[in-house]
């Protein structure tokens, strides 16, 4: 057992130096086609968000608004860690039944991403220090590697009924 604490703690501190770690002004960035992203992430997440919160009496139901955009370029990995921890904090602030929806667009020369969910939301207090180094309200931050240099993180738009996190990622013309 104290093996395994140990091992866990390493990972804990190769995650944090891999997160604050400075990143190589050449790091390639990939061309990421961010709804089949989604669609994976989607199918990747529905254990949670559909069989163990019926499990546990919750219905949710995940909605798609998925408008043809252009490709972004990203870590597409990276991405999909962010997109399953908004889900599953998602979920998690869910008490009832709710609704989860993804939906992409796109604004002037952005593609925009929006995760919207029917959840308790945070407090103005929470929301002020979210972005602080090991805050947590079981929210996730968007991993400063996942996108590249042009990307933009707006603040979450919070409620006591639900949060709205939106990304922006310059389109990617092939």
């Amino acid at each position: 057992m104290i093996h395994t604490a140990a091992k866990d703690a390493a990972k804990v501190v190769r995650h944090l130096r891999e997160f604050y770690r400075l990143r190589d002004a050449a790091e390639t960035f990939y061309p990421v086609h961010l709804n089949e992203l989604i669609e994976t992430v989607i199918l990747l997440t529905r254990p949670m968000w559909k069989d163990q919160a019926q499990a546990n009496g919750i219905n949710i139901h995940v909605k798609r608004d998925l408008q043809e955009v252009l490709h972004i370029l990203g870590n597409e990995s990276g991405l999909r860690e962010v997109l399953t921890n908004l889900i599953f904090n998602a979920v998690e602030a869910m008490a009832s039944d709710g609704q989860i929806t993804l939906r992409t667009g796109c604004d002037d020369n952005a593609v925009v991403l929006e995760v919207i969910d029917t959840g308790i939301g945070m407090i103005e207090e929470a929301c002020q220090l979210c972005f602080n180094p090991f805050f947590s309200t079981k929210r996730s931050s968007l991993q400063k590697e996942s996108l590249d240099r042009d990307s933009v993180y707006q603040w979450p738009t919070v409620s006591f009924i639900g949060t709205t996190e939106r990304f922006l990622s310059k389109a990617h013309k092939e």
